[in-house]
């Protein structure tokens, strides 16, 4: 399994000026993010849901400067202005959802690239 953008992106291999590294977001450009699952109670109303989502962008995404794409059941976060989200990041999304009593499962996965999939 290819494990750098260059074997996960061939045609990308070969040396590059910063400025097109920088476009492509490869090599000392590349952006984090992570992915996320959840399960949820299913008694949980369509509006319920609603409100945990806006929660957790209150909460958590947003002052962190954090956007996702998805919805509540499986969704990537990664940092809303060019950057990359860390570790850190990753872990207050986990702890958020651990302490949500709607949420009967989830999964966090671990950092990967937010352009090229997992690393």
């Amino acid at each position: 399994m290819p494990r750098t953008w260059a074997e996960r992106a061939p045609g990308l291999a070969r040396q590059r000026s910063r400025r097109i590294r920088k476009k492509l977001k490869i090599g000392e450009f590349q952006e984090l993010g992570f992915l996320f699952r959840t399960e949820i109670s299913p008694s949980l109303a369509s509006n319920e849901q609603l409100d945990l989502i806006e929660r957790l962008i209150h909460e958590v995404l947003g002052p962190r400067g954090l956007q996702m794409g998805g919805g509540l059941q499986e969704a990537y976060v990664a940092k809303r202005s060019p950057g990359s989200a860390s570790d850190a990041d990753l872990s207050a999304v986990r702890e958020w959802f651990g302490r949500q009593h709607e949420i009967e499962s989830f999964d966090v996965g671990s950092l990967s690239d937010a352009w090229y999939g997992e690393p």
